[in-house]
């Protein structure tokens, strides 16, 4: 709605019912700096679209493009970081790959040490890049069909809920893959090999389950994830090809930069309302 006032015009937004609670007030206005009216109306149309976007990401979930860009920095930042403390002081870095509170989900272990490995022979740069290759290639084709591993979905629901982000959940089902087979486990003190129990084959219910797309919002995560493996793997893959001082690594450096103040969001015309 457009309001003059004196020379000015204003857009007039009305928040609705279900929003009023967490944004804070009935309506939103804003000066648009103009005394022209078909410069207004213009500009009117363009708030009122960022605010119904807006509107639309607080009932879904869905986190801003800065949000995920945020993220995927943050992930980055703690990948690299880990890699080059382990350099650094040899510690820990296979522990907090593997743990649960690791940001990226487990990866070969054997592939991290040969990384590390230092000096490293040709033979050591060869086995590191041909595995960067490879799992390079396997999270795009992921990205490519929208259709995640277990290894994806289960890392996705871990960030979601230790960042506590406002984003839906698929169901229970949706992260078990129905062919999944736990392989023996090993029992070193009587030095045998236990199997899980028989069970049948999946159901129809559990197979819909698995291959049914994930909520947009947790979708967009899971996209996210994948993306920042991916840079962050690239990153480390010109480093052991002894590539210095490229322009992916400065872009990884300036990303890593930006994430560090996280900054809290205000998308509404610079409102202050709560971050979205």
């Amino acid at each position: 709605m457009l309001l003059k006032r004196g020379a000015t015009y204003y857009c007039r937004v009305w928040v609705p019912k279900d929003m009023r609670e967490l944004i804070g007030r009935k309506e939103l206005k804003k000066s648009l700096k103009t005394s022209d009216r078909k410069e207004a109306k213009t500009a009117a149309t363009a708030l009122l679209h960022r605010a119904q976007t807006t509107f639309l990401r607080v009932r879904t979930g869905m986190l801003t493009d800065r949000e995920l860009e945020m993220l995927a920095s943050e992930l980055i930042g703690e990948f690299t970081g880990k890699i080059a403390e382990h350099k650094d002081n040899r510690n820990n870095v296979i522990d907090w790959i593997c743990s649960e509170s690791g940001l990226f989900p487990p990866v070969d272990t054997d592939m991290i040490e040969t990384s590390l490995k230092t000096p490293r022979t040709t033979a050591d740069v060869a086995e590191v890049v041909t595995w960067y290759t490879r799992r390079i290639e396997e999270l795009e084709q992921e990205i490519a069909t929208e259709f995640f591993s277990k290894s994806t979905r289960y890392w996705a629901k871990q960030i979601v809920e230790t960042k506590r982000l406002d984003v839906e959940l698929p169901p229970f089902e949706w992260f078990n893959d129905p062919e999944f087979v736990c392989p023996p486990q090993y029992d070193a003190e009587f030095d045998v090999y236990y199997h899980d129990e028989e069970i049948g084959p999946p159901t129809p219910e559990e197979i819909e389950a698995w291959n049914s797309p994930a909520p947009p919002s947790f979708n967009s995560v899971c996209l996210t994830l994948l993306q920042a493996q991916i840079d962050a793997f690239r990153h480390e893959l010109e480093k052991a090809q002894g590539k210095r001082n490229t322009p992916l690594q400065a872009q990884i450096v300036e990303r890593i930069e930006a994430a560090k103040p996280r900054p809290k969001l205000s998308d509404l015309w610079d409102l202050g309302l709560p971050a979205i």
